[in-house]
């Protein structure tokens, strides 16, 4: 099983320890990809992952990547967030926070 491992924000939340910890944690059960390009929210990347895990923080995705995240929820995808959630739906280009 693929498993994308989303991570990004300021040092304090995004450091080397934690994407260590999160990987190996992840990689135990999952073939893990882990990305901080936000470039990488597309349908067609997402379609490739069985689970989506959002570690990413104060970064603004745009509303096509936003709603990107959100098809895989749709097609009952799993996915785990711990310090990010997405925005309410019809909210625009909000801050993950």
């Amino acid at each position: 099983m693929k498993a994308l491992l989303l991570v990004g924000g300021p040092a304090y939340h995004d450091s080397p320890q934690h994407r260590a910890i999160l990987s190996g944690f992840l990689s135990k059960q999952f073939d893990v990809t882990m990305t901080d390009d936000l470039g990488a929210l597309t349908p067609d990347s997402l379609a490739e992952y069985q689970v989506i895990v959002n570690f990413m923080t104060f970064l603004e995705p745009t509303d096509a990547q936003i709603n990107a995240l959100r098809m895989p929820l749709r097609g009952a995808k799993g996915s785990w967030g711990s310090a990010a959630r997405l925005p309410p739906s019809g909210s625009s280009r909000a801050t993950w926070r």
